[in-house]
Protein backbone atom coordinates (compact mmCIF):
# COMPACT_ATOMS: atom_id res chain seq x y z
CA UNK A 1 0.00 0.00 0.00
CA UNK A 2 0.92 3.61 -0.39
CA UNK A 3 -0.39 6.77 1.29
CA UNK A 4 -0.76 9.94 -0.74
CA UNK A 5 -1.56 13.60 -0.20
CA UNK A 6 -3.51 14.66 -3.28
CA UNK A 7 -2.42 18.02 -4.67
CA UNK A 8 -4.01 20.18 -7.33
CA UNK A 9 -0.92 20.58 -9.48
CA UNK A 10 0.20 19.84 -13.01
CA UNK A 11 3.87 19.72 -12.00
CA UNK A 12 5.58 16.67 -13.49
CA UNK A 13 6.87 15.44 -10.12
CA UNK A 14 3.27 14.79 -8.94
CA UNK A 15 2.11 12.93 -12.05
CA UNK A 16 1.79 9.16 -12.28
CA UNK A 17 -0.67 7.72 -14.75
CA UNK A 18 -0.42 4.01 -13.95
CA UNK A 19 -1.61 3.49 -10.36
CA UNK A 20 -3.94 0.73 -11.55
CA UNK A 21 -0.93 -1.57 -12.02
CA UNK A 22 0.41 -1.19 -8.48
CA UNK A 23 2.74 0.85 -6.34
CA UNK A 24 4.46 3.96 -7.67
CA UNK A 25 8.15 3.01 -7.77
CA UNK A 26 10.54 5.59 -9.15
CA UNK A 27 13.91 4.38 -7.86
CA UNK A 28 14.42 7.60 -5.86
CA UNK A 29 12.06 8.07 -2.93
CA UNK A 30 8.94 6.04 -3.72
CA UNK A 31 8.68 2.45 -2.49
CA UNK A 32 12.09 2.66 -0.78
CA UNK A 33 11.27 2.39 2.96
CA UNK A 34 8.72 -0.46 2.92
CA UNK A 35 7.33 -2.39 5.90
CA UNK A 36 6.49 -6.05 5.28
CA UNK A 37 4.31 -7.97 7.69
CA UNK A 38 1.75 -10.74 8.11
CA UNK A 39 -1.85 -9.67 8.51
CA UNK A 40 -5.29 -10.59 7.27
CA UNK A 41 -7.80 -9.40 4.73
CA UNK A 42 -9.36 -5.98 5.16
CA UNK A 43 -12.97 -5.10 5.74
CA UNK A 44 -15.45 -4.70 8.55
CA UNK A 45 -16.80 -8.28 8.34
CA UNK A 46 -13.76 -9.75 10.13
CA UNK A 47 -12.91 -9.21 13.81
CA UNK A 48 -11.56 -11.03 16.88
CA UNK A 49 -14.23 -13.73 16.52
CA UNK A 50 -14.42 -14.09 12.72
CA UNK A 51 -11.03 -14.56 11.03
CA UNK A 52 -10.32 -14.42 7.36
CA UNK A 53 -10.39 -17.72 5.50
CA UNK A 54 -7.49 -16.42 3.40
CA UNK A 55 -4.52 -16.74 5.71
CA UNK A 56 -1.79 -15.92 6.08
CA UNK A 57 -1.90 -12.66 4.15
CA UNK A 58 1.28 -10.63 3.73
CA UNK A 59 1.27 -6.86 3.39
CA UNK A 60 3.81 -4.38 2.09
CA UNK A 61 3.39 -0.71 2.97
CA UNK A 62 5.48 2.28 1.94
CA UNK A 63 6.25 4.12 5.19
CA UNK A 64 6.48 7.49 3.41
CA UNK A 65 3.51 9.66 2.46
CA UNK A 66 3.92 10.98 -1.09
CA UNK A 67 2.27 13.83 -2.97
CA UNK A 68 0.35 12.98 -6.13
CA UNK A 69 -1.79 15.04 -8.49
CA UNK A 70 -5.58 14.97 -8.47
CA UNK A 71 -5.33 14.24 -12.19
CA UNK A 72 -3.42 11.03 -11.43
CA UNK A 73 -6.16 9.88 -9.05
CA UNK A 74 -8.81 10.77 -11.63
CA UNK A 75 -6.93 8.50 -14.04
CA UNK A 76 -6.94 5.67 -11.47
CA UNK A 77 -10.72 5.96 -11.06
CA UNK A 78 -11.15 6.01 -14.83
CA UNK A 79 -8.99 2.88 -15.18
CA UNK A 80 -10.97 1.11 -12.45
CA UNK A 81 -14.22 1.83 -14.30
CA UNK A 82 -12.74 0.34 -17.49
CA UNK A 83 -12.00 -3.07 -15.94
CA UNK A 84 -14.21 -6.00 -16.92
CA UNK A 85 -14.52 -6.95 -13.25
CA UNK A 86 -16.89 -4.63 -11.36
CA UNK A 87 -14.72 -2.33 -9.24
CA UNK A 88 -17.61 0.01 -8.39
CA UNK A 89 -17.44 -1.02 -4.74
CA UNK A 90 -13.88 0.31 -4.55
CA UNK A 91 -14.66 3.81 -5.84
CA UNK A 92 -15.78 5.23 -2.48
CA UNK A 93 -14.23 5.54 1.01
CA UNK A 94 -14.55 2.50 3.26
CA UNK A 95 -14.71 2.07 7.03
CA UNK A 96 -11.95 0.56 9.10
CA UNK A 97 -11.96 -2.66 11.10
CA UNK A 98 -11.49 -2.71 14.86
CA UNK A 99 -7.93 -3.32 16.01
CA UNK A 100 -7.21 -7.02 16.54
CA UNK A 101 -6.47 -8.28 20.04
CA UNK A 102 -2.74 -8.51 20.83
CA UNK A 103 -2.83 -12.28 21.35
CA UNK A 104 -3.99 -12.74 17.74
CA UNK A 105 -1.19 -10.64 16.19
CA UNK A 106 1.76 -12.29 14.42
CA UNK A 107 5.16 -11.82 16.05
CA UNK A 108 7.22 -11.93 12.85
CA UNK A 109 7.60 -8.24 11.96
CA UNK A 110 10.96 -7.42 10.38
CA UNK A 111 13.06 -4.52 11.68
CA UNK A 112 13.73 -1.50 9.49
CA UNK A 113 16.63 -1.87 7.08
Amino acid sequence: GQVFTIVNSDEEEYQYQNLIDGAWMDGKDKWVDVAKYTGSTTGTTRNNEMCSRYAPITWQVDRTCHMISAKSFDKLCYDMKQKKDDMGGDLYPHGAREIVADYLVANNQQSRK
